[in-house]
């Protein structure tokens, strides 16, 4: 699935528990989805997150629902359902983090490792690095072991 596929999903998941998603909170979302996927051998969204001023932002995410501002996103017309292994991550992923507001799940993403090394990997603190993938074995692989089974 392509990463706006996924976020179409998110957000309808989002709104059937009563509750909204500002394109900040999506993208936070998106990027505990990536990061969850990969401790768990899974690349459910196998495309870059960039480290802009509130948190991990995927570019393709961002031009889609930028319009939205810090308003609420609508509920999506069409939802294309994730395949099995991707919806259990995924699942995992909102049951846990869609609790918190957007700022909340900023702060988060700002006081772990992905995004503090960011700019460590060789690149200007001026620019718009990458978030490398060090999660698998790392950051997120210890909290792993206290979550549930994604399966």
């Amino acid at each position: 699935m392509s990463p706006n596929e996924i976020a179409t999903y998110v957000i309808d998941y989002v709104h059937r528990k009563e509750k909204s998603v500002t394109p900040m909170k999506l993208q936070k979302l998106l990027f505990y989805i990536k990061a969850w996927g990969l401790v768990a051998g899974v690349d459910v969204i196998p495309s870059a997150f960039r480290k802009w001023a509130f948190g991990p932002v995927n570019p393709n995410v961002y031009k889609k629902y930028k319009k939205y501002g810090s308003g609420a996103i609508p509920t999506p017309d069409y939802v294309h359902p994730p395949y099995d292994d991707e919806r259990a991550i995924i699942d995992f992923v909102l049951s846990s983090y869609a609790q918190f507001s957007a700022v909340e799940l900023s702060n988060m993403t700002h006081s772990e490792d992905p995004w503090k090394k960011a700019e460590a990997n060789g690149r200007p603190a001026a620019g718009d690095p990458d978030i490398r993938e060090p999660f698998p074995g790392t950051f997120h692989a210890k909290w792993i072991r206290r979550a549930p089974a994604c399966s």
